[in-house]
């Protein structure tokens, strides 16, 4: 089975996110940087077809593109990362949007 591309980790303070798509390969992003959080709905192209999926955007002040995981690329790991997300929000006072 191949290797989950992106990878998150979730504290009361920061979300550290490994191999993202949106131009960076690793970040760590603390809760005051955290615009909102939003996860929704979208295809992509793989190979010569589009595929379905979800994708969770972290939008951060002052930073652009904003990084994004992919649900098709992070494999069974993204209920676990989704409710990491959430938890991070919530305990944050950050606006989360689910849109699935």
């Amino acid at each position: 089975m191949a290797k989950a591309k992106g990878t998150l980790a979730c504290d009361k303070t920061e979300i550290i996110l490994i191999d993202i798509h949106g131009g960076r390969g690793r970040m760590s992003i603390t809760q005051d940087q955290v615009a909102d959080i939003v996860i929704e709905k979208t295809e992509i192209k793989k190979l010569f077809k589009k595929i379905s999926t979800e994708k969770a955007t972290v939008n951060i002040r002052k930073i652009h593109p904003s990084p994004y995981l992919l649900e098709c690329e992070c494999g069974e790991n993204w209920a676990a990362y989704k409710a990491g997300l959430k938890e991070f929000a919530t305990y944050n006072h950050i606006t989360f949007t689910d849109n699935t």
